[in-house]
């Protein structure tokens, strides 16, 4: 938009880089907010995506889908000992053995998000552990059939746009 501002950092900054001016993206037509009052969390995500509760019943776990059908699974649980959610990812991970354990964790990426709250990234970045209270939110890439992931950035981009609403 020629403004002098990188796009990728204004849309992870929630600007719209096709506007300028400190249009915000949330008056984009290209992201829509989705919003889960059962388990209290709100996330943006890209309009043309469908986005489906896997229960009729509940909302407990959410599947955001891309037109070329990759799509992101969003999943509330209880985290009743509140593990943070790098313990929760290795306890949860079928890892056996100190070794085995030892390097999946170093291996671990934790980032804050905008939020303040820390994510914790598996090794292949393609799932995310957020730990709030007695809660444990995991968001995982799927590629479904496709070759490559073509989604990356906009995983990132769903991560540090979830909001905790209660």
């Amino acid at each position: 938009d020629g403004d002098g501002h990188d796009d990728f950092t204004e849309i992870f900054d929630l600007y719209d880089p096709t506007k300028g001016g400190g249009a915000k993206l949330l008056d984009n037509k290209f992201f829509n907010t989705y919003r889960n009052v059962q388990y209290g969390y709100t996330v943006l995500y890209p309009a043309t995506w469908l986005v489906r509760s896997l229960d009729s019943q509940s909302t407990k776990e959410i599947i955001f889908t891309s037109p070329s059908s990759e799509f992101f699974d969003l999943l509330a649980e209880t985290n009743p000992v509140y593990l943070t959610s790098t313990q929760w990812y290795l306890l949860h991970s079928g890892l056996s053995g100190d070794e085995e354990i030892k390097k999946a964790r170093a291996e671990v990426e934790e980032m804050k998000i905008h939020n303040g709250l820390t994510v914790s990234l598996s090794h292949d970045r393609l799932h995310a552990y957020l730990a709030y209270k007695d809660q444990m939110f995991t968001l995982t890439y799927n590629a479904a059939s496709a070759q490559e992931l073509n989604f990356k950035a906009i995983f990132r981009f769903m991560l540090e746009n979830f909001e905790i609403i209660n």
